[in-house]
């Protein structure tokens, strides 16, 4: 899927290159002194608003290498982190803190999920041998010194931005579609904070960018994401802040219960896991047909000439059954309701079938009920041109000889 079919990069210029300033916050091994910044690059600004502060996530006692993403609407800057488990040891020789490789950026109007998917994947190659190197310097005992750092301008190409998110999607396989959609209806709700269960710990740097990919623009640019909770417990104040955080299945309270495929955030969110996905325009599109109890026939206009993967072959073969499965349970106390609710029922499905035909005309089973199949076929080919057009006469014409 080229990024022009995302409407946050449509029209986007990429700057060449991507400015950035960086820092590091953790203990130095020996020192006295406390948490501080051990290196900064000379334009981070970040330390003059004590911007740590909001860089804190929970307790931070299990810290693990983990990405996060931050908004701070204090310096009108994003904050990429890449955090670990640092190797010093402080004066009373303990241990296992939690140290932060930390990218400053201020956008300039341009989008959050640019940056996230650029600057997440380059804050996660930095590593701790400076902070370790530096820390016999004797400039320590001065609570203001930290050590020089330089930054180098990351280069914003559309190559560079579609491996990202492959590299994301790919994480993302990971995760069921339902686990998606409830993490982004909370995300909506915004009560409280939204919970990604991760059997395998922390997720890749390129997975939070994807999911702010599948977010609205005004909303994306606003949300801040963890990809771990470095900490026991998850109810504590430096957590509210963030908006979503992958943790351990165990810290994620159970679902209040499955919510119908009718419901208005349901459906959003499903949609927004599709976009993650990749899905092309075409499949979102008879997806959304599919999950819509109300609309019961679909634009041929709406699903010419996308070429599909197999990932997204299986959603629609998903929906066919998901659909048939629907038409077998419908119960009524009338017969003749039943009867109607189950034929229109198993007609959408039908529409859903030749949907998929015309995109992947190999690959999709025909049913044994072909008469309806060239009704559907018929009907489009009124208004069909071009590919669309010869698709659904090879389809009729083969329907015909094996029917």
């Amino acid at each position: 899927m080229p990024l022009t079919d995302y409407p946050v990069f449509a029209g986007l210029a990429l700057p060449q290159p991507l400015p950035f300033e960086r820092a590091i916050w953790g203990k130095v091994d020996g020192a006295r002194s406390d948490f501080r910044w051990i290196a900064r690059s000379p334009g981070f600004q970040g330390h003059k608003q004590h911007v740590q502060k909001e860089l804190t996530i929970g307790s931070e006692e299990q810290p693990q290498k983990a990405p996060f993403w931050r908004w701070c609407e204090r310096t009108g800057c994003y904050y990429a982190l890449s955090c670990y488990q640092s190797r010093a040891r402080d004066i009373d020789d303990r241990s296992g803190f939690m140290e932060k490789q930390i990218i400053e950026w201020r956008p300039n109007g341009l989008p959050a999920v640019l940056g996230a998917l650029l600057l997440l994947p380059e804050v996660a190659k930095f590593d701790d041998n400076l902070a370790v190197s530096g820390a016999l310097d004797p400039g320590w005992a001065d609570l203001t010194f930290s050590l020089g750092l330089k930054s180098e301008p990351v280069e914003a190409t559309a190559e560079g931005l579609i491996a990202a998110l492959e590299n994301g999607r790919r994480e993302l396989l990971k995760f069921p579609d339902e686990l998606l959609v409830q993490f982004f209806q909370d995300l909506a709700a915004g009560s409280s904070k939204a919970l990604l269960a991760s059997t395998e710990g922390p997720v890749a740097p390129e997975v939070l960018a994807v999911l702010l990919l599948a977010l609205p623009r005004e909303k994306a640019d606003q949300t801040s994401l963890a990809g771990w909770i470095p900490s026991k417990n998850t109810d504590t104040n430096a957590l509210r802040s963030w908006d979503g955080l992958v943790c351990d299945p165990k810290q994620r309270p159970a679902s209040p219960g499955e919510l119908s495929a009718d419901d208005k955030s349901y459906s959003k969110a499903r949609q927004q896991v599709h976009i993650l996905r990749g899905f092309t325009p075409a499949v979102r599109r008879i997806l959304e047909f599919a999950n819509d109890s109300r609309e019961r026939f679909l634009d041929s206009v709406e699903i010419a000439g996308d070429d599909i993967t197999d990932i997204e072959l299986a959603q629609l073969e998903d929906a066919i059954s998901r659909v048939q499965r629907d038409a077998a349970d419908s119960s009524d106390p009338d017969e003749r309701m039943k009867s109607a609710r189950q034929r229109q029922l198993l007609s959408k499905a039908e529409v859903i079938r030749a949907a998929s035909m015309l995109l992947a005309p190999e690959r999709v089973q025909r049913s044994d009920d072909s008469d309806l199949l060239l009704k559907i076929l018929e009907t489009w080919r009124k208004t069909a041109q071009g590919l669309f057009r010869e698709r659904i006469d090879s389809l009729i014409s083969s329907g015909k000889k094996t029917g």
